[in-house]
């Protein structure tokens, strides 16, 4: 009897604790608890109490199951509730701030098994909680929190290993991330990929992606695309531009002369061959990246992509014939 009572007293404890928090349940099942700060078209904006330690994440909409609101009247029913991209709505006067919400959806049956583990333990299943991680996993969490702020090598190798140790418990390496870096897991290996490739010349003027998880993938392209422009600048005065007006045989006119221009591709030289060859190769990477990883990208742009491509192998090329001479008359300076 005295352990029936306990289990009870520890039932009504803990509901009394969950009543008072509000509660985002992912597409995961994963159930995030705290207070809901606001709801809008980017997600549900959630501050965390942990540990003493207060913390705001934003939890995109897209991760989003349904919302369960708490904390602003005890006395009132919570309403589950499901985010969507619309205006929110305004306050009302007497309750608590809402948004207008979609139809809320029905529980998923991992609910069950996260509330008598809760029951069980006394602690929240709460898989954004590094404290609920096994033994073995723990220690690597510990290990990639400090690679944080590694070389970039150690970083990338550290998530790989913790999202293959992971591989069982799906969506729990997004929690963490969320958690600790208010970005999914796929988002913060794809930056970790990125600080690597930046910092070692590909070679052949292009980058290994042969290793790339499916997970980082989409984060990854916007990466490349966002870098596109910064890669290309400076070859960009060694790659042809649009002419004004020219005639049938590729020459410009101007007062009547014909004029046939420079190859701008004839501005890579001996003096700066070396330099030119480092920048065309990244170039060239970032733009072949971009291709490989999205094979079913609009054909305007996959068209415009081949063409800058093209232009920037032709610059290596260029560098790369004259990258002996350079090295040698370098050499001779050097003596």
């Amino acid at each position: 009897m005295k352990s029936v009572a306990m289990w009870v007293m520890l039932g009504l404890l803990l509901g009394t604790a969950v009543a008072r928090a509000d509660q985002v349940v992912l597409r995961d099942g994963t159930v995030k608890e705290g207070t809901v700060v606001s709801q809008g078209d980017e997600g549900v904006t959630l501050k965390i109490d942990w540990g003493g330690i207060s913390s705001t994440v934003l939890i995109p909409t897209a991760n989003v199951d349904h919302v369960e609101i708490r904390h602003a009247n005890p006395t009132t029913k919570p309403a589950a509730t499901r985010p969507t991209l619309s205006t929110p709505t305004a306050t009302p006067a007497a309750s608590q701030p809402t948004t207008r919400m979609a139809p809320a959806a029905p529980k998923k049956p991992g609910r069950l098994l996260q509330v008598m583990w809760q029951l069980a333990t006394g602690r929240r299943a709460d898989w954004g909680d590094p404290r609920t991680l096994d033994a073995p996993r723990a220690l690597l969490w510990k290990k990639m929190v400090a690679s944080d702020t590694s070389p970039p090598e150690e970083t990338l190798a550290t998530l790989l290993a913790f999202n293959e140790a992971l591989q069982d418990q799906p969506g729990r390496a997004d929690a963490l991330s969320l958690r600790l870096k208010g970005e999914l897991f796929g988002t913060w290996l794809a930056n970790a990929r990125w600080e690597v490739w930046k910092t070692h010349a590909p070679v052949g003027g292009a980058f290994d992606i042969k290793e790339i998880t499916e997970l980082e993938t989409p984060a990854l392209i916007g990466i490349l695309r966002s870098h596109t422009a910064e890669a290309l600048e400076p070859i960009k005065s060694y790659m042809p531009v649009p002419a004004a007006k020219t005639t049938g045989n590729g020459t410009s006119t101007s007062g009547g002369t014909r004029v046939r221009p420079a190859d701008p591709v004839l501005g890579v030289t001996v003096d700066n061959a070396i330099d030119v060859k480092e920048k065309a190769a990244f170039a060239h990477a970032v733009l072949l990246a971009q291709l490989r990883l999205e094979p079913a990208m609009p054909t305007v742009d996959k068209v415009f992509l081949n063409q800058q491509l093209a232009e920037a192998q032709r610059v290596l090329a260029r560098a790369a014939d004259l990258e002996g001479k350079a090295r040698t008359k370098l050499l001779r300076t050097n003596k």
